[in-house]
């Protein structure tokens, strides 16, 4: 196959050079604001997950956890540690893909990496989270279907589904932009099958639990109708900045007449996250795939399009560095700051600490993670109560002698079917700047029934 003719407007070596600091300034950046932020609880989680690799786990598949296992082998046992590896492979193929934008078409590489700044990957990818994994496979399997390389897609779309089980919309991407090439396609779906044998065989063993838990996540027994979706929507132009929103919005109907790689690859994810919004509630991180088909298609706009294309990059930039300040240093007190998130971890398990034991029962796998990374305790979740997580599946150390920790609440000591004695109960709570930002019981335990 012939590659597609380079860009008549090719960037000389200056320029390119140019991009090239860029994108290491942009990776120096999160680096160094990743090292100064606490770990998210479901990052902490991911890390008990890489602490005993397998497979699969309850929430998602192992991509998450073999990155973060690496990345710490690599980078040591802290928050940086856990998140250097992603952002590190991220920058990399995002700067890849921009080039190779460059190379195929007439387009602003500019534009397309002012684009690629807006608040959902820059923010989002310092976390260490599965869509880390799956936007880096997803970005291959892009560009692997801009040059027709079948085997590469292949090899791109299995890792995306051992990333995340949305990763398995780059299958109908690849068909419905090429139906000339199914043969190639369906060949492709070979390798990915070879990927992804490990993974379904564990799947099989645990009775589907990923799948089953993804699908009821996704789509659930619970009716929000219209609700759901707009506020989904209103989600994404939250975490794209509005402009841009709207300016993709756009795109799609202009192209739905072309239906390139690009537009297939963000009508997809969004017919998902319609369907899903209509019966549960979609999460803002679930349309990420799709912005960047986005904003390839968005940089090769011309006149009005490409102008307000500059305004929602230039917009997504300053929010964007807007929050990362605040992040770091706190420019505003609010009330239900999500940053606080970042900051409950280290504050929570340098006061459990003070208890001085070593065994801690959590009502959540939220305080369970963070606990175990920041305060090497032996955590483990209530048996039978809230949500089912992973801990559900591990074995389970003996409930005797130690802590119990749950948020504070009102509601009865659910607790107390699996201790014959639970006392000092000790309420605390947490704060940042004299702000209060978390609430939580302890029990002392022992004699398990």
């Amino acid at each position: 196959m012939v590659d597609p003719e380079p860009s008549l407007a090719t960037m000389t070596s200056t320029e390119r050079r140019a991009l090239v600091a860029f994108w290491v300034g942009i990776c120096v950046l999160r680096l160094v604001t990743a090292s100064q932020l606490g770990l998210a609880a479901d990052e902490a989680y991911y890390w008990t997950w890489s602490q005993d690799l397998a497979w699969g786990y309850f929430d998602h598949p192992p991509a998450i956890a073999l990155l973060i296992r690496t990345s710490v082998e690599l980078f040591g046992q802290s928050e940086v540690g856990v998140r250097a590896l992603g952002l590190l492979l991220q920058s990399g193929i995002l700067l890849a893909f921009v080039l190779q934008f460059e190379r195929d078409t007439e387009g602003d590489p500019w534009l397309l990496t002012g684009l690629l700044v807006m608040p959902l990957f820059f923010l989002g990818g310092i976390l260490a989270t599965p869509d880390v994994p799956l936007l880096l496979a997803w970005l291959v399997g892009l560009m692997a279907l801009q040059r027709e390389r079948w085997l590469l897609f292949g090899l791109a779309c299995g890792l995306a589904i051992l990333s995340k089980l949305t990763g398995v919309l780059l299958w109908p991407v690849a068909f419905l932009a090429f139906p000339q090439h199914r043969l190639a396609i369906v060949k492709a779906g070979g390798v990915a099958a070879l990927v992804l044998i490990p993974f379904i065989a564990w799947q099989a063993q645990n009775e589907w639990i990923s799948i089953v838990f993804q699908l009821d996540h996704g789509f659930g027994s619970r009716t929000y109708g219209f609700a759901g979706l707009l506020e989904g929507l209103a989600g994404q132009a939250a975490v794209v900045g509005p402009f841009l929103f709207v300016a993709g919005c756009i795109w799609a109907f202009r192209e739905r007449k072309s239906r390139g790689v690009m537009w297939w690859s963000f009508i997809v994810p969004l017919g998902a996250f319609v369907a899903s919004g209509i019966g549960a509630r979609p999460e803002a991180n679930w349309m990420a795939p799709a912005w960047l088909g986005a904003s390839w298609g968005l940089a090769e706009s011309v006149g009005r399009l490409r102008r307000l294309s500059w305004v929602g990059a230039l917009s997504g930039g300053v929010i964007s560095l807007l929050v990362l300040g605040h992040a770091l240093f706190s420019f505003w007190s609010l009330p239900k700051d999500p940053v606080d998130r970042l900051r409950m971890g280290p504050l929570l398990a340098e006061k459990i600490a003070d208890w001085g034991e070593e065994s801690v029962v959590c009502e959540r796998y939220q305080e369970a993670s963070w606990l175990a990374f920041y305060a090497n305790l032996e955590t483990t979740t209530l048996p039978n109560f809230s949500r089912d997580d992973q801990f559900d599946l591990w074995e389970r150390p003996p409930l005797g002698e130690g802590l119990y920790l749950r948020p504070a609440a009102r509601r009865p000591l659910e607790a107390e079917v699996h201790w014959s004695k639970i006392w000092d109960d000790t309420r605390f709570h947490l704060s940042h700047n004299g702000r209060k930002i978390g609430a939580w019981q302890v029990y002392r335990t022992s004699e398990a029934r």
